[in-house]
């Protein structure tokens, strides 16, 4: 009986569930002629288990439903690695397959100038929702949401929103750090959320085309 139960159990086909995001992160720090390589490969391979790991949805996604996306991230020569201190250009992109076909459209294309944060191996990246733990964390999370509430809203409009929701409250609780790019008035770009941008990413998912790119300077995001 034992036999024929275990034969039942392998011969049920297996569902492969994963969490949100296949995110690859890319760190390049040739602008900094003290950078240790094992560091700079310890950072890839942090952020990106923090991004593909952690839980952002209640939902179940497979394996070949994850959102793909990569994150560019340039540090730059005012970063001081021997204090753990690092400035960096960023650019973030994600996209969706769009559907019969073979191609994908970009739903997100932007450059944040305005990454500031401090790493040292082995520290630990944490999301807590309801309080700012430290900016790295924060600006982790916060693009994680913005990209899964993007891809959740091109399925349908406002699905996205408990995600964008999620990602004004990390800004919410960034704003008063002094951290460049939390609100409106200390970055040229920054990272408060709008409709309209979603509206525009949607649309060019709607038309097929391969990218979207934001050129306009002000906010990002714009809450409405």
């Amino acid at each position: 009986m034992l036999k024929l139960a275990a034969l039942i159990f392998f011969l049920i086909p297996t569902v492969l569930l994963s969490q949100e995001l296949n995110c690859r992160v890319i760190i390049n720090a040739q602008a900094i002629q003290s950078s240790d390589p094992s560091t700079i490969s310890e950072m890839e391979i942090t952020f990106s288990e923090f991004l593909n790991n952690t839980k952002w949805t209640s939902d179940q996604f497979k394996v070949e439903e994850r959102i793909n996306c990569n994150i560019v991230i340039t540090l730059t020569d005012a970063s001081d690695p021997a204090l753990g201190q690092y400035q960096a250009s960023v650019q973030v992109l994600s996209s969706r397959p769009v559907y019969n076909t073979n191609h994908e459209t970009i739903l997100l294309n932007f450059g944040d100038r305005d990454w500031v944060f401090e790493y040292v191996n082995s520290q630990p990246i944490i999301y807590n929702e309801n309080s700012f733990i430290d900016n790295l964390s924060s600006l982790l999370s916060y693009y994680a949401l913005v990209i899964i509430g993007l891809d959740y809203d091109s399925f349908g409009r406002l699905r996205g929103e408990p995600y964008f929701n999620l990602a004004w409250r990390v800004v919410t609780n960034a704003q008063n750090t002094g951290f460049m790019g939390w609100d409106q008035f200390n970055s040229i770009r920054n990272r408060l959320v709008s409709r309209e941008f979603i509206e525009c990413s949607n649309e060019t998912h709607k038309r097929g085309q391969l990218s979207i790119s934001l050129t306009r300077h002000g906010s990002f995001f714009g809450k409405s």
